[in-house]
């Protein structure tokens, strides 16, 4: 889909959003085309012109809320703040992202597992990118004995 623009764009947001709050309420399973197209008032071409499949607007909505998190948490990690600043700046940022966000990140913490291998694949290479940008920070905070010795696998599990 090519959206061309800004009233077609936030449509599509607006649709985004609504597909990820009924995925959130019913599960993604339990959620059929049908529920998608009369939650959002379109049917048949007119929904598959916002969307490619149930599974692709699944990995979109995740996709896309994994991006902004990882933006914004690589921002913290960028900064001259010290280990146990940053930590805290990531602990509210994502609890603000995850608050502000509720519908989205709920997709991508329960429902990743219906993803296919593909999209599974590059979901599992975001939320590693997510984790690692946990332990780097955790490990500085090690290395400049802020924090206790741990193991930060565990710690960001």
């Amino acid at each position: 889909m090519r959206i061309t623009n800004m009233n077609q764009l936030t449509k599509k947001k607006e649709i985004y959003r609504t597909i990820a709050k009924l995925f959130k309420e019913r599960g993604y399973h339990h959620t059929s085309i049908k529920d998608i197209s009369n939650a959002v008032g379109l049917e048949g071409g007119a929904l598959y012109y916002y969307i490619k499949s149930k599974e692709q607007v699944l990995f979109e909505i995740v996709d896309h809320g994994i991006d902004q998190l990882i933006s914004q948490l690589e921002r913290i990690n960028k900064t001259s703040l010290s280990p146990k600043e940053k930590l805290e700046a990531v602990i509210k940022t994502q609890v603000d992202f995850f608050v502000n966000h509720f519908y989205e990140t709920s997709v991508f913490v329960i429902e990743t597992k219906a993803l296919g291998p593909e999209f599974q694949c590059q979901y599992i290479a975001k939320r590693d990118k997510c984790e690692s940008i946990w332990r780097e920070i955790l490990e500085s905070g090690m290395k400049s004995r802020e924090f206790k010795k741990g193991d930060v696998k565990l710690m960001t599990f």
